[in-house]
This record gives structure tokens, sequence and C-alpha cells, in this order.
């Protein structure tokens, strides 16, 4: 593969140059520690448990509607038949900032809440990190605003796990180390006005008779319009919001690589569920309706490689249906030669299609340069070839391609049946990769100790 571009966000935490940021004010990322941390754009994100690269996070512009996020003895948050210990754990930051919810004696809801302004009609998601003290079990419940009030219960314990006890809410958890959870809670109010998301210890029920000391570690709080959690924003005396994290190529930067006649673009990202969302644009930043490649995300989980000229489309070659999670896709595109492909599946073809013109722009993980359709996921590597690779190329570009320095070299093959036959080694393979077959790889001595070969 020609490669003219080679951008690989896992590799390391140095942006190559003729990207440009900006954004993701008031931002933060897990750090390669595991640890909440502070960060703007680019935001390199880990898994906080494995601590692997995901590569780079990219968010649209989002706010923490909860003050004092972390300080739940403030008295912004009203206690209900429970006291607050504060600075009791190490948080998910690495601080001992964590605050321990106690229950109160009694028989009765032990909780903490704030009450916000909610707007009837609108989708808002609640989000907290919840560590097990003696009391294993967390419960969310929105009061006021809802016609049944929605209720789920987060176990501590394991890989997590929600139980959805009234309403129609949508709920997840997350493992983070060393015991902590970071639960969301999705529902849509009836009604505007003052509302409440409860946390509640939970004990065989949601009331339950208090012993005066047990309880469970809380951190984090985050209420945010939207129909998903995105990363946490952390809030004072005041409500605060994340800037939309931006990466774009402009001017020589871009046109030194992007051929206009015939490509193709490979993409390696992580899928969010259940929303739009763009993984790239190529376009016009003086007309941005009129000419444009796209790679971008169906609610319904399918990928798509679309294309517009001359203020029509082209072309809009939507793939299969996928699974949250990491995806590759290939975008080729020629004159009445177009194909997309995921995850080396069936390839989608598009044999009448015209070419755009005047591209100036390349923007990742968001759509065009409007301020929307921003992927609210990580994008893990591009890559892009200046020819028309082959429909055969596509499904193994888009199958086992593990780095981007595992592309063949110019004296490569690649086989209708999807192998590659590496003939040279520089070809040298990295990280996860794996052998195909004896026979279809060069002398074993390029790869390196305890590394294996995918292709």
């Amino acid at each position: 593969m020609a490669t003219a571009l080679a951008l690989d966000f896992l590799a390391s935490e140095v942006l190559d140059a003729r990207v440009t940021a900006s954004g993701g004010a008031n931002g933060t990322r897990v750090n390669s520690s595991g640890f909440i941390a502070a960060a703007t754009c680019p935001r390199f994100d880990y898994d906080p448990v494995t601590r692997a690269p995901r590569g780079i996070l990219i968010e649209e512009a989002r706010t923490n509607l909860l003050t004092n996020a972390e300080r739940f003895e403030n008295g912004v948050w009203t206690k209900g038949n429970a006291t607050i210990a504060s600075n009791a754990a190490a948080a998910p930051d690495g601080a001992t900032t964590a605050d321990k919810l106690v229950e109160s004696s009694g028989s009765a809801e032990h909780y903490v809440t704030q009450v916000p302004a909610f707007t009837g009609g609108a989708a808002y998601t609640f989000s907290f990190f919840a560590k097990a003290g003696e009391r294993s079990v967390i419960a969310c419940r929105g009061t006021g605003v809802w016609a049944a009030d929605p209720r789920v219960r987060f176990a501590l314990s394991g890989e997590g796990s929600v139980t959805v006890d009234s309403g129609t809410p949508t709920a997840t958890i997350t493992a983070f180390p060393n015991g902590w959870y970071r639960c969301t809670m999705t529902a849509t109010p009836t009604s505007s006005g003052g509302g409440e998301f409860r946390l509640s210890l939970y004990n065989s029920g949601y009331g339950y008779e208090g012993d005066g000391i047990s309880g469970l570690y809380i951190w984090g709080a985050q209420l945010e319009a939207g129909s998903f959690a995105t990363s946490y924003i952390p809030t004072l005396a005041a409500a605060v919001t994340r800037s939309a994290d931006n990466l774009t190529m402009t001017g020589t930067n871009f046109s030194s690589w992007f051929n206009a006649p015939e490509g193709t673009f490979v993409i390696d990202a992580e899928l969010p569920v259940n929303v739009n969302a763009e993984l790239l644009s190529i376009y016009d930043n003086s007309d941005l309706t009129a000419n444009a490649f796209e790679i971008y995300k169906k609610t319904s989980l399918a990928l798509a490689g679309y294309i517009v000229a001359g203020s029509a489309v082209q072309a809009d070659m939507q793939t299969q249906n996928l699974s949250a999670g990491a995806h590759k896709f290939a975008l080729a595109y020629k004159v009445n030669d177009c194909a997309a492909c995921t995850d080396g599946g069936t390839v989608v073809p598009d044999t009448s299609a015209s070419m755009p013109s005047g591209l100036t722009a390349f923007a990742i993980g968001r759509y065009r340069n409007t301020g929307s359709g921003y992927v609210n996921s990580r994008v893990r590597r591009i890559m892009f070839d200046n020819t028309r690779r082959s429909d055969a190329d596509l499904r193994v570009l888009t199958v086992g391609l593990a780095a981007v320095a595992s592309l063949a070299e110019g004296s490569d093959t690649i086989g209708a049946s999807g192998t590659v036959k590496i003939k040279a080694a520089a070809a040298i393979t990295e990280d996860d990769d794996v052998l195909v077959s004896a026979g279809e790889v060069g002398p074993a001595a390029i790869v390196p100790a305890s590394r294996t070969v995918t292709i």
C-alpha cells in the first residue's frame, strides 16, 4: 500500500505536526496509569483497567449541570437520612477526595441529591463513580419531573451489573481500577422544573433500617443534557462546559498527501452506541455542502462511505450493522468505481459516481466544519493510499492490520483469498499481528520475541 498518510493514535501521545488540535477545555481523560486526569485536545485515552491505549477521544461540547461534583459534604447536596464523610478514600483520579455516603439509623431511604432544572421531553444522563463499602449496591432514582420515576440499581462487584426497577431508563456500568465503577442512567422527564436524580444506598430495598455506620464511596457526579454519558467534567461552585474537540488538517498539511481523483481511506475507530457520528470528512472549507468525502456511522451502527459532488450525492455505501466497539472501515474512490468495506465483510460498490473537487480540509471525528456530528468516542488509526485499492485489498486492510507499520511493502502482494504475502523483511510486524499460515510470511526471524503476526 502506497501510504500517503499514516496517523497512529495508539502508538504514542505525540500528535502529527500537520494536525491542528483545539478545544477540549475543562476536559478529562483516562491516562496511561488508569487515573482520571485533566486534559485538553488532543486527549489520548486509555482503558482504565488494562491501561491499553484506546486512541484520541473526540467529543461534542457538554455541560455538567451539577455543582460541587466531588464535594458531597457541600450544602448544595441535600442529605436524606444520611451523612457524608468527606475525603474518606482515594478517588478515580488518585487523590484522596472520594466521600463516603453513610446511612443514618432508622427505616428510610438513605440518599444524597441535588435539584437542578429539567426541560420536559429532553433526555438527560446522570453519571457518577461508586465503590463498595459495607454496602455494595447503589441506586439511582429520578423524582419530581417523571410520570413514572426511573429507578436503577448498580451492583458494585465483579464486572458490575445493572437492574432497572421502574420506568424506562437506560443504564450502564463500567469497571475502573481499585474497586471503582462509573455508573450512568439516562431518562427523559415528562415535565419541566426542578427534579432529582437521587443517589441512594440500597439494601434489599430503596428504604430500609439503617445502622448508622454502613455505607459506600462516591465521587464525580455529572448531569448532562443528552442521551448518553460523555467523559467526566469536574465542577466546583458553578456548572462547567467542556468545549468540543477539534482535529483538522488544512493548507499544504492537507494538500501534500491528498489525491482527489482516486484514493483509499482506512480508519480504525471505536463506535458509540445509537447515535449518528462522523469518523472523518474531507470538504471544501469555503462551501461546506457542495463537495465532500465522508465516513460516518448511522444510528443503526452501520458504517457508510459517502461522496457528494456538485451538491449532489454520488455514493452512500452502507455496510453491515455492527456492535459498539472498535471496527475498521475502508472507503475507496475513483470515477464510477467506488467501494466500501467493514471488518473484512462484503464489499459494497458504487459504479456511477463523479468525484468532488475543490477540497481543502480534513476533519477527524466530526462533520466537516459545522461543529456537529462528533464521533463521541475514540479514533485509533487513519491511513490513506493515493490509489484506488482493489476490492480484495479492502477486505484485507479492514481485517488484520494491527498497526500502520504492518502494511505491505512495495514488493508485497495481496492475494484474492485475503492473505498477504510478505516478500521483504522490512514488513516486520507489530504488537498483536499473527501469522496467517506457513509459507505466507518470510523468515520467522523478522518477528520479534513475544509477538504474533495478524493479516
